[in-house]
């Protein structure tokens, strides 16, 4: 979300490089059992997609800094406690995706000062619970969607949640918004898009 309420989606397809090299991953397991043939294919395919991801988080942090240099900031959630609270449990998966978040930030970060463009952290408690626009509680309406009963406000979770971090950071940087004189229906949004594409093959 940007500062004038423009909404961006970054297709970044990262999802379907993890799961790519997952399957890799699983053929090799399952038809070599051990050996060095074996970690050696591993260790290739590991290496490929840390490489692949690595080279779409840069050109991902690229664009953002590239649209937030029209506005003068950036605000990011404070993602910082995962460092002290990461544990091997059932929440591993979600947590070594925000262990990801965490590493595409601090490029972001980095990337933004090299261009002069001002980061804020802003705590993401409540950002994709609360209606952005009443401040009420928000309840689910179909998939990924989410409905205020109060005002009628009514937009794709990721939305709710990337407009209540706007709201946050700009009340940190000390700028009023106004409020919205219409609540939002699902659909009355329609965000830019960019796509991000790495040249790269899984096999071979």
């Amino acid at each position: 979300s940007l500062p004038d309420g423009e909404f961006v989606q970054i297709i970044t397809h990262e999802r379907e490089i993890r799961t790519g090299y997952f399957v890799k991953r699983r053929k090799i397991q399952k038809k070599l059992r051990t050996g060095k043939r074996r970690r050696e294919l591993l260790e290739k395919y590991g290496e490929r997609e840390r490489n692949r991801l690595n080279d779409l988080y840069h050109k991902l942090a690229n664009k953002i800094v590239e649209l937030a240099e029209k506005y003068g900031g950036i605000a990011l959630e404070d993602l910082t406690e995962i460092r002290d609270s990461i544990r091997y449990s059932a929440e591993m998966n979600g947590r070594l995706h925000r262990w990801s978040f965490l590493k595409l930030q601090s490029i972001i970060e980095y990337k933004a000062k090299l261009k002069g463009v001002k980061v804020v952290f802003v705590n993401p408690a409540y950002t994709s619970s609360l209606c952005p626009i009443c401040g009420s509680k928000l309840s689910p309406n179909g998939h990924r969607v989410l409905k205020c009963s109060n005002c009628g406000f009514e937009a794709d979770r990721d939305v709710v949640g990337s407009w209540n971090i706007r709201l946050k950071a700009l009340k940190m940087w000390g700028v009023s918004v106004p409020p919205e004189s219409q609540p939002m229906k699902m659909g009355g949004w329609k965000p830019t898009r960019y796509e991000i594409n790495t040249l790269h093959t899984i096999n071979g």
